[in-house]
């Protein structure tokens, strides 16, 4: 378990590099203390959200599948412990901050659930990371048979209502023809900034030489009063 698990975590440096990289060109400064990764996958981001970001707590959530499953996400987490508790602990084994992540037990939280049929998602969210996530919500084929544009907006909605009143949302996606922004606006979200980067994305081999251009949009929940009758 100990080599699977360094396997898992051998690139998880490039991958904070990346959400570095990220935070700064959106201008993500302010602090925040309740993270949630949405459509996580591998969930290796939500590693590198919770290294990024000290002393938040940073939840990731996705369908997982057989292979990879939140129990399975526990046991890497078991053999960063067990390592880094070792006196003769070999640093290059497992990152040195990540053993302290383990150690002050902000391990991230992983959950099962479905975005768009909004099961076990959390509430209260300080920023909502969605890295390649909305592009796949409208272009997945599901058995809900929902069009594409529907199931976007479904689960934007439900992203959108996970993040506290005046939250944050970071969006990550591949620059495409795709219009992401009028989504963005019709789902209670201002949109604060928008810009793009290149850079050479993260394989099972590190980078790659070639360049991929991403589109990044920082949007807030908008904070809707109620509003009240005129008295007569």
């Amino acid at each position: 378990m100990n080599s699977e698990a360094k396997r898992y975590f051998k690139y998880l440096h490039l991958v904070r590099e990346d959400i570095r990289e990220e935070f700064e060109q959106l201008g993500i400064h302010q602090k925040v203390l309740r993270v949630c990764d949405f459509g996580c996958g591998s969930g290796i981001s939500t590693f590198g959200l919770a290294l990024e970001i000290a002393g938040a707590e940073c939840i990731g959530i996705d369908l997982f599948g057989e292979e990879l499953t939140p129990k399975k996400l526990r046991q890497y987490v078991g053999a960063v412990r067990s390592q880094c508790q070792n006196p003769q602990f070999p640093e290059n084994l497992f990152p040195a901050d990540l053993c302290r992540l383990v150690a002050e037990k902000r391990s991230p939280q992983f959950i099962e659930g479905n975005i768009v049929g909004n099961q076990n998602l959390p509430r209260n969210i300080d920023l909502a990371y969605c890295k390649k996530l909305l592009v796949n919500l409208k272009g997945k084929q599901a058995k809900d048979r929902l069009s594409g544009e529907d199931r976007l907006l479904i689960g934007l909605k439900h992203i959108t209502h996970s993040i506290r009143p005046s939250g944050l949302m970071c969006v990550i996606e591949y620059d495409t023809d795709f219009r992401l922004a009028k989504y963005l606006e019709k789902s209670d979200l201002r949109i604060l900034r928008r810009t793009h980067i290149k850079r050479r994305e993260i394989r099972s081999r590190g980078r790659t030489n070639a360049i991929s251009t991403f589109a990044l949009y920082l949007c807030q929940r908008i904070e809707k009063r109620a509003t009240h009758p005129i008295q007569p």
